[in-house]
Formats: C-alpha cells, sequence, structure tokens
C-alpha cells in the first residue's frame, strides 16, 4: 500500500485540454433560465455493499474471537485478513457522484481519490447500457479496451463523457440520461 501511494503521489495527473467548441447543439440539455443553477447528486455502490459491511465485520468479529478464545494463529490471520479486505470493500464500494457549474465529480467514501472532469473539457455526454466486462474486463476502476477509463460497479445504466484529449470516463449511476443533460446544458 505504501509503494503503491508513493507511485500514485509522483505520477503528474492530467493537463489542462480546455474544449475549442461548445457541446454539439443535437446533444441532449436540460431546460434552464438564463438565471437557473442546477446541480444532480447521485451514489452508487457495489451490489449487496450492505450484506458485504455486515458478513464482513460479523466474520471479522466471530474470527478474532475464536483466535483470542481458543490461542488459533489461523483464526487471527483470517481475521486480519478478512477486515481488511472489508474495510477496503466499504471504502471503495460506494461512490458520490456530481454534476455541477464546475463539471463532474466522482468521489469514493475516501475523497481524497477523486476523479474530476473540468466542464469546459466536456465535448459531449451521454447515458447508455454499460457492460463491465465486455467493455474494462471487470468491474471497479478500470481501463477499458478503447481506452476509456471506467468507474464501473454494475452492469446496466451509465453516464459516458467525451473529454478533450481523446480521453473519456464511463461511471455506472442511475438516471445517467438527467446528469448527461445538465453536463451538457
Amino acid at each position: 500500500a505504501l509503494i503503491a501511494g508513493a507511485g500514485a503521489a509522483l505520477v503528474p495527473g492530467d493537463a489542462r485540454m480546455p474544449a475549442l467548441d461548445a457541446v454539439p447543439a443535437d446533444a441532449v440539455r436540460l431546460r434552464l433560465e438564463d438565471t437557473e443553477v442546477a446541480s444532480w447528486r447521485r451514489t452508487m455502490q457495489i451490489p449487496g455493499f450492505h450484506w458485504i459491511a455486515g458478513v464482513g465485520g460479523v466474520a471479522t468479529v466471530v474470527l478474532a474471537v475464536l483466535g483470542l478464545w481458543r490461542g488459533m494463529l489461523w483464526a487471527d490471520l483470517w481475521a486480519g485478513t478478512v477486515g481488511f479486505v472489508t474495510v477496503l470493500l466499504l471504502a471503495l464500494g460506494r461512490w458520490r457522484v456530481v454534476v455541477d457549474h464546475t463539471g463532474l465529480t466522482v468521489s469514493p467514501l475516501i475523497s481524497r481519490l477523486r476523479t474530476h472532469v473540468p466542464l469546459d473539457e466536456v465535448i459531449e455526454a451521454e447515458a447508455g447500457p454499460v457492460s463491465p466486462l465486455r467493455e474494462f474486463g471487470g468491474w471497479g476502476y478500470r481501463v477499458g479496451k478503447d481506452g476509456a477509463v471506467g468507474i464501473v460497479v454494475r452492469t446496466g445504466e451509465g453516464l459516458r463523457i467525451r473529454r478533450t484529449g481523446d480521453r473519456s470516463l464511463v461511471v455506472t449511476v442511475d438516471d445517467a440520461a438527467t446528469g448527461a443533460a445538465l453536463l451538457n446544458t
């Protein structure tokens, strides 16, 4: 974890690349008055999020008690492993998705690990079906075959954002059509 953290700190972020053209006129938009300001917020989580928390927590406690009560080293080791994996899944299993005047921000429970797409880098946003296994080879924070970055926690509706610099981001979230329309607006 320390090596991964050090590596992440040393990698530079994306260079700013403001779009030269406006979002296409035929892109889906929300009707807002010139004086209106809007934001859109959703939470996405891995299926069974609450079950993972409950089962992982109970398993960790049972294994820890078994290890302490009976002096079983293997139970203590498993308690630590199950506890660590449970905390990791809980920390990265629920994400907040926000579209506002700054653009799109997606952040997990550990909000320091956020992904942000500035509004001036959006070429177009759209909603559509996402197949994590076919497009990204699995679930999580992934890079797809076509180079798109995906924050995919389930199969289904997702928000696809084409960005400047031939970059794109895919996020599986409910009501993606409203988020895409607001981002285009």
